[in-house]
Order: C-alpha cells, then structure tokens, then sequence
C-alpha cells in the first residue's frame, strides 16, 4: 500500500530508541524526510546512519524534547534541512517510566510539574512550532505516541501516577486541537499503546520484579488479546497510517494498540 508519504517531513521527538526508532524507520521506508529529534548524540547517529546506509533521508537533532527553546531550535534546523514539518510525532515518556511513582504524602509539587512538562507542555510547545506551516499548507499530521494508561490508569504493583494523570491532559489537548485546526485538513490523533518490548519497557517491569514471560503467561490464563508483547515495527506501522492521507477522517481519536490487552469497550 502506498501511503503517499514520500517527500513528507516528519520531526519526531524521541527517535533514537524503541519505537521512536522504529517509527523513524518506517517512515523513512516510505520516503519521508526524517527529522529526528533525541538527547543522546550517539543513539542518534546511529538511527540516522541506519537509515541512510538503506537509502532513506534522515538528520539527526540533539536536543532536549521538554525544553521549549530547544524544541523551537529542532524545528528551525529540521526546517533548514528539509522544508517545514508536514508531520509532527511526539514520543517522549513520563518521568516514572524510568523511576515508578505512586500518589503519596511525601511526592513533591515538582514531582508533578516535571511529568506535565514532559508529557503535556512537550507537545504543546512541539505544536506551536508546527502549526504555522502546516496550517499554511491546509494539509498536517499530529502524532502523540501516548500509553493505555490514557484508557486504563496503571495500578499496584506497576503504578505510574505521573502517567496516569499526563496521557489524560495530552489526549485533551489531541482532541481540542482536532476540533480547532481541522478546517485546515490538520488532523491529531494519540497512540495509546500498551506493552511492546522495548528495552525501557522491559527495564521498568524488571524494577518491579516482573519479566516478559512472566506477563505473557497472567495475559494467556487470563485470555487477554495476543497474549504477547508487541513489536516496536507494528506500531510504527500504525503511525506511518494514521499520517496518511488514507487516515484524513481519523481525527481527535485515542487508539489503543494494545494487542486486546485493554479490555474496555471504548
């Protein structure tokens, strides 16, 4: 299927590992220009060498993804190299995803200030910096890669009250700017997706003392959908159509690529 994408450019935040890698690759495959946007300078250059050693056009950006001054600084060089983001991914995970969080006495009012800046103030500043150009060309794609926790808030023994409470505030934001950029055939969605085996995500049950296996096995006794982790590839692919022109009447949605592990009906 050709999803029209080649000479798109798309600027992803949080391209170098994981998914954000994953997407970056696949778009690349579909002929986009790849911006991609991390804080470490070597798994960047790596992903863009990947890239460009299999015949796609990519640039790597260093910079810190919650800083607004650095986002609009990604953007501008991403600009300079390929023209003005058609496409704009945000990828970047809560700060419990790396430590765990759970609501108690001793939490901090900073706590909760850093998991909305990276999770909410990221995106909004990632889509001011976008919007002029997509607006001006009446065509654009916003792309939150978010989590189930948007649907379904992580509870004991693996809560993140960071995540909970963040991918709500950013599924809002998805929505308003659905309702108020449509007009100009700007459409923005969320991923939520659920487990995938990446190495953070698999970091993060081991802090917990859970493993892989030992999920898949609770998720086949309970009958829970794939009963697997996902692949990194098979959301990238769900991404790469939902910034097709094939995906133009998908707007202001929350979609759960959770393998049937999110068990609610909506």
């Amino acid at each position: 299927m050709d999803l029209g994408l080649a000479g798109k450019t798309v600027i992803l935040s949080g391209g170098s590992k994981g998914i954000g890698r994953a997407i970056a690759e696949e778009f690349a495959r579909e002929g986009a220009n790849v911006a991609i946007a991390a804080r470490g300078r070597p798994a960047l250059d790596e992903v863009v060498e990947a890239i460009r050693a299999a015949g796609g056009s990519a640039a790597g950006f260093q910079g810190d993804m919650t800083d607004a001054a650095q986002i609009h600084e990604v953007v501008a060089k991403a600009t300079e190299t390929f023209g003005s983001p058609d496409i704009a991914i945000s990828n970047l995970d809560a700060p419990d995803a790396r430590r765990g969080s759970s609501f108690n006495l001793s939490f901090e009012d900073a706590d909760f200030d850093e998991g909305h800046n990276e999770l909410v103030m990221s995106v909004v500043h990632l889509t001011r910096a976008v919007l002029p150009g997509m607006k001006k060309r009446r065509w654009g794609r916003l792309i939150n890669i978010g989590s189930h926790a948007a649907k379904e808030p992580h509870g004991p023994p693996t809560q993140m009250i960071l995540s909970n409470v963040g991918r709500l505030g950013v599924v809002g934001l998805m929505k308003s700017l659905s309702y108020e950029y449509g007009k100009y055939g700007i459409t923005a969605n969320v991923l939520a997706v659920g487990y995938v085996a990446t190495d953070l995500a698999l970091g993060w049950i081991g802090t917990h003392g859970l493993d892989q296996e030992g999920i898949e096995a609770g998720m086949r006794k309970t009958g829970m959908g794939a009963c697997r982790f996902g692949r990194a590839d098979e959301v990238a692919a769900v991404a790469a159509f939902l910034a097709s022109d094939r995906a133009g009447f998908i707007s202001g949605e929350c979609m759960t690529v959770t393998g049937g592990m999110y068990q609610g009906t909506f």
